[in-house]
């Protein structure tokens, strides 16, 4: 059987996000759905990096999320980035961009939302150069944490269906497509 890595502990202090060693594990979970293509995801998934840190988002690196997204944007997705909609974000809840450095440089975001009833996450983007280092999967790991501190019991996850690389990662985050409900959407 393959072996999978898992994170054994998510640590939450001071608003920082730290991550443990993972523990390796064989097989898959008698839960997980996957497909044979994210099974080979998953295997080929990494470690985060060792000096990854993951806490909420300041005001003044709003420029430098915005240019993240950017750079990182997936073509799927339609709604227009800008300052004043970011800092709407952080105004209602502070904590919910999480983003992830290594050393002084912002390599990464996700924006885990609660609503009193359901986590959400989405702008999970991450540096083209830091792709397949286990950071995207660290921020999942870490919007999980916050949002199950919060009270979710269920996340979904805003992904491009037809972004193979996005739906490779949410897959082997462990989340399944949801065959049965499908998002309708209305600019305002």
């Amino acid at each position: 059987m393959a072996t999978k890595k898992q994170y054994t502990t998510i640590e939450v202090a001071g608003g920082e996000v730290r991550l443990s060693s993972p523990a390796t594990s064989t097989g898959a979970s008698s839960r997980s759905r996957t497909s044979p293509r994210s099974a080979r995801e998953n295997a080929r998934l990494s470690s985060p990096p060792s000096d990854l840190i993951i806490r909420p988002c300041r005001r003044g690196e709003l420029v430098a999320v915005l240019d993240l997204w950017a750079e990182s944007r997936s073509q799927y997705a339609t709604t227009r980035d800008d300052v004043d909609a970011v800092e709407r974000v952080i105004e209602r809840d502070p904590s919910s961009l999480l983003i992830a450095e290594r050393g002084a440089g912002l390599i990464g975001t996700v924006v885990a939302a609660w609503d009193g009833w359901r986590g959400n996450m989405y702008r999970l983007a991450v540096a083209v150069e830091e792709r397949r280092s286990g950071v995207g999967l660290a921020l999942v790991r870490a919007g999980e944490a916050h949002l199950r501190e919060r009270g979710a019991r269920r996340v979904t996850a805003l992904v491009g269906s037809e972004d193979d690389g996005a739906v490779a990662l949410w897959e082997a985050a462990g989340y399944v497509h949801d065959r049965y409900v499908t998002r309708f959407v209305k600019n305002l």
